[in-house]
């Protein structure tokens, strides 16, 4: 055989041989996929308890369901289980996988209850601020996050009194969010001035 049927069988050869590659690495993806899809949820507790252990936040949950575009938790706790500073009934985190890799999308959560307090001007949620990141000195902007949020309330101690704030909508809190928002007092004191709650 001259040189030039040498070369023409090569070149029929690399396509088959890319083809065979290929459908090895599928098979190895997919034999991967079988072995870690029924462990899913294991590792989604590890990595959610190393990351909050990492940040020092105590907190309990159930997974209620953990699928390719979404996870699903229930009975969220965050903080002391006596006194959490965060609960929520239900809490559904939309993931989007992208060429940077996954980020987070549409959060959903519903019967969130929440306790802070105003200190110096500042907002603290107790071990919620572990989950916000470190302060950078920068005025404070609400985060580049869409949410639906139902049925959520935020038991607010100020020096004027205690404050329940009750919310609920949808949209990005950096642009866009729309929704209803109620306070709730008792008793506020400014200086001397004291508004009370009227009752009827």
């Amino acid at each position: 055989m001259d040189e030039e049927g040498i070369e023409t069988r090569r070149r029929r050869r690399w396509p088959r041989r890319l083809g065979v590659g290929a459908l090895f690495v599928l098979l190895l993806l997919g034999l991967a996929f079988i072995i870690v899809w029924p462990m899913r949820f294991d590792i989604a507790r590890n990595y959610i308890d190393d990351e909050l252990a990492r940040r020092g936040v105590r907190a309990s949950y159930e997974v209620t369901r953990i699928g390719l575009g979404s996870q699903i938790f229930d009975h969220l706790v965050i903080g002391d289980p006596a006194h959490p500073d965060l609960t929520a009934d239900h809490v559904e985190v939309q993931v989007v996988l992208g060429f940077t890799g996954p980020t987070i999308g549409l959060i959903t959560a519903s019967g969130v209850r929440m306790n802070g307090r105003l200190e110096n001007g500042r907002l603290r949620l107790g071990e919620v601020d572990k989950l916000l990141g470190p302060p950078t000195g920068e005025p404070f902007r609400l985060p580049d996050q869409r949410l639906d949020i139902h049925d959520a309330a935020l038991n607010l101690a100020t020096p004027a009194g205690q404050i329940v704030v009750a919310f609920a909508g949808r949209g990005n809190l950096a642009g866009g969010f729309r929704g209803g928002i109620a306070l709730l007092s008792h008793e506020l004191r400014f200086g001397g001035c004291v508004k009370q709650r009227q009752h009827r």
